[in-house]
């Protein structure tokens, strides 16, 4: 089994229609549902399965280097293994923009 390293991840939600948008901005990463628990449960599965392709591909450092992750100066205490840390979260804002039409 390989080294985990947890990271906590900012998921946004979004009601497109009668779809809730889950997505993911530090993995550029979404999954929808019907319902807020549906999208939560497709986004989990999502994550799973982009993470296991990823580590089987061999690509997952050069994925999280991407998405702007950085490794930690220490590294996971439990076994010893790199510690990715995702960008930090700051927050959102709501502007008014002018689209033409």
């Amino acid at each position: 089994m390989k080294p985990e390293n947890l990271v906590r991840l900012t998921v946004q939600f979004l009601q497109e229609g009668d779809t809730i948008v889950a997505y993911c901005p530090s993995l550029d990463l979404s999954a929808q549902g019907a319902s807020l628990e549906d999208a939560k449960k497709a986004f989990q599965e999502t994550f799973e399965l982009f993470i296991e392709e990823l580590n089987k591909a061999g690509k997952l450092e050069d994925v999280l280097e991407e998405c702007g992750w950085r490794k930690a100066e220490m590294p996971n205490t439990k076994n010893g293994s790199p510690r990715w840390m995702p960008p930090r979260y700051i927050g959102n804002l709501e502007e008014e923009f002018s689209i033409p039409v």
